[in-house]
């Protein structure tokens, strides 16, 4: 009995959900009003309380205004009349109502495969003031859920009804709203046919109404649980709305929480010494990051301390510069799958367009080399070859001294083995804070040091590649 009770609290929840978002200002209609006929859809308009219908708005009235529709609906087997605002539909779709998602406008579906009707008006896209006029994207099949215009559409509904209109000058205003149409027998039934029927009909019957009776006890039960604390106030619709958002909020947290725990299952002990490493050279981390003693303990940390929510790229950097691209490969997964959209980026180097190349620089540890450190590296790399600012980039850096590895464009390698076979070598010592001691390009080692050289502190300014033979003999003189 209790899962049968929770069971149609989830349905009665969803229902009212459904309820919530789209209210009670749709009506469904036999058909809409006669294409083409302005007048028809103006009067429509005044019987449904819609905004004065025109096809002469200028855009900024239609934005203000609540328009009549008449359209089908998303499931093809019912036409929705309703007020909604200006919706503008792209020329090869029909506008339709999608009531699911709680949509108060008109949405578009493709109707290419049409024979005839599909909208194309001169200026595109076409707006809901003249939405009367393409009476194919409301002429529909509701027996087989098609257009009327598709090529495979049955031309004809069941044969044993069909709608005739009442005549309407006989009957009143509220009689003309809410009966335009009757549906009458066309085919006989034999007293046979009625004998076999008798027995099916009563129990159908009961069915319906122990179903109905179900559903209004579910409506009844959600109310007295979740209603009961509500005053009958205006309040109560925006209430409503903030149960739905936190349902959705319910989902976002549910799936950053999946995420921050593959992060602690994939990190090795490994990883977590080379995090807490590049953590502690920043000086809020310092008395902090010794304490973290387990994977768990950091990525709290790191979600506490820098809002990982909303920064995923610092979590990228961060687990590349450690050499985990696992952890990497985590972060991109659920960026590019989380509800809400966020700030990240994908490692895209093509070995076919870039050449390994590695600096070793004399250093004794990757955690004294700072990133301020790395970027004068490469800057000063981009300076000497005038490069754009994609053409090195920075793949790893590891320990072994400092070791930092850069993919550099194939027509730039020409540009670089000549910088290191000419003087000019001595010129990017002096323009750099550490001292490189050998360059390799793949495993061809280009440059060792000269340990006659000294080094303190960078006091040449980089020149372009254009300028290196003026640099060169003025550094000779």
């Amino acid at each position: 009995m209790k899962v049968f009770m929770k069971t149609m609290e989830i349905q009665v929840v969803f229902l009212c959900m459904i309820y919530v978002t789209t209210g009670s200002v749709f009506q469904r209609v036999y058909e809409c009003p006669a294409a083409n006929n302005l007048t028809a859809w103006k009067k429509a308009s005044i019987r449904f309380n819609c905004s004065e219908y025109s096809e002469h708005y200028t855009r900024d009235v239609i934005k203000r205004k609540m328009l009549y529709h008449c359209l089908p609906s998303i499931f093809l087997n019912e036409t929705i009349e309703f007020c909604g605002p200006n919706a503008a539909i792209e020329k090869g779709k029909c506008p339709i109502y999608n009531y699911v998602f709680g949509a108060t406008a008109a949405t578009g579906r493709s109707c290419t495969n049409f024979t005839k009707g599909c909208p194309d008006p001169k200026h595109s896209p076409y707006h809901s003031s003249s939405f009367y006029k393409y009476n194919a994207c409301w002429d529909i099949n509701k027996e087989f859920r098609c257009f009327h215009a598709e090529p495979n559409c049955p031309q004809r509904e069941d044969r044993r009804y069909s709608t005739i209109p009442i005549d309407v000058k006989t009957s009143s205003s509220t009689k003309e709203n809410t009966n335009r149409y009757k549906i009458i027998p066309i085919d006989a039934k034999t007293s046979s046919t009625e004998e076999n029927t008798n027995g099916w009909i009563p129990a159908t019957a009961v069915l319906i109404c122990i179903l109905i009776c179900l559903i209004v006890i579910g409506i009844l039960f959600y109310f007295l649980k979740y209603m009961k604390r509500h005053t009958e106030s205006e309040g109560n619709v925006e209430e409503q709305k903030a149960f739905i958002k936190k349902i959705h909020r319910t989902a976002i947290n549910c799936q950053y929480n999946s995420f921050l725990k593959a992060l602690t299952e994939a990190m090795t002990p490994n990883v977590l010494e080379n995090i807490k490493i590049l953590l502690e050279t920043k000086p809020e981390n310092k008395s902090k990051v010794a304490s973290l003693g387990n994977p768990q303990q950091l990525i709290k940390y790191l979600d506490r301390k820098y809002h990982a929510c909303k920064n995923v790229y610092f979590l990228q950097g961060l687990f590349l510069a450690s050499e985990a691209p696992e952890l990497y490969e985590i972060c991109l997964n659920y960026a590019k799958t989380r509800a809400t959209k966020c700030i990240f980026f994908e490692i895209q180097i093509l070995e076919t367009d870039h050449t390994k190349v590695q600096y070793f620089v004399n250093v004794p540890n990757v955690s004294l080399y700072s990133e301020s450190d790395l970027e004068e590296l490469r800057s000063t790399i981009v300076t000497l070859l005038s490069t754009n600012y994609d053409d090195i980039i920075v793949s790893g850096v590891r320990n072994g001294c400092v070791i930092v590895t850069f993919m550099i464009r194939k027509y730039l390698i020409p540009h670089l083995r000549a910088l290191y076979e000419s003087k000019e070598r001595n010129l990017f010592q002096k323009m750099s804070k550490h001292k490189v001691f050998k360059v390799m390009i793949r495993e061809e080692i280009v440059y060792k040091k000269d340990w006659q050289i000294t080094v303190n502190k960078p006091n040449v300014v980089a020149k372009p590649a254009g300028r290196r033979k003026d640099l060169g003999a003025s550094d000779s003189s």
